[in-house]
């Protein structure tokens, strides 16, 4: 009998957060201020492409900010190949690949 009162909780929990999950806002508003001009673009592409303009403005910040994480990992690698720690790691590393593909 506890483990079918058990279920029924946890059958209950697992409703609760997919009610949660579905009904919870996943958006926040805000306000900002732009240039007039790039306003002005934002109104023509929305209208000619139907899409709505926050849509616009979400995939560019989304794509804006992917750019600038592929650029952190480029300059991370950049200061790695000077690194004379990071060169002794790989040389140990590739060493032990060559081990293995020997093998």
């Amino acid at each position: 009998m506890f483990s079918t009162c058990r279920s029924h909780v946890y059958f209950i929990y697992l409703f609760i957060i997919n009610i949660k999950d579905k009904y919870m806002k996943k958006t926040l508003t805000y306000t900002s201020t732009i240039p007039i001009e790039l306003m002005k673009l934002l109104n023509h592409y929305s209208k000619v492409m139907k899409i709505p303009k926050s849509k616009i403005i979400e995939k560019s910040v989304e794509r804006y900010l992917h750019n600038l994480k592929r650029n952190e990992y480029a300059e991370s690698f950049k200061r790695a190949k000077n690194d004379s720690d990071i060169k002794e790691l790989t040389d140990m590393g590739f060493d032990d690949f060559t081990d293995i593909i020997s093998k």
